[in-house]
């Protein structure tokens, strides 16, 4: 665990952060790509994020100029409400605003 930041409710946080990759040749002409990265944030000692993503990807080269290349992702974030301020929300577009700050 690392020190971080929590950069929506500015206050310190404490992350890791775990890669994994791996690429296959089964034969000469097909490649595989394998891709596992996880992401932790802790803020005072919870759990305030979880971000996952997986990626598959395979190419199959015909020729030096010809080839053909697929890719599957998934991608997850799970993000703890109790620790985050009150009016949080995962911003729905890159315009949302996150304000955190309360109105009476």
């Amino acid at each position: 665990m690392r020190a971080d930041v929590d950069f929506a409710n500015s206050r310190e946080a404490r992350g890791a952060t775990i890669n994994f990759s791996a690429t296959l040749h089964p034969t000469n002409h097909l490649a595989v790509e394998i891709l596992r990265n996880q992401r932790r944030l802790d803020v005072l000692n919870q759990r305030l994020l979880t971000a996952r993503v997986s990626r598959v990807k395979s190419i199959y080269t015909f020729t030096s100029r010809v080839f053909v290349r697929g890719i599957v992702q998934f991608v997850s974030a799970i993000a703890t409400r109790a620790c985050s301020c009150p009016r949080w929300r995962p911003p729905q577009a890159p315009s949302a605003a996150r304000s955190c700050s309360r109105t009476s």
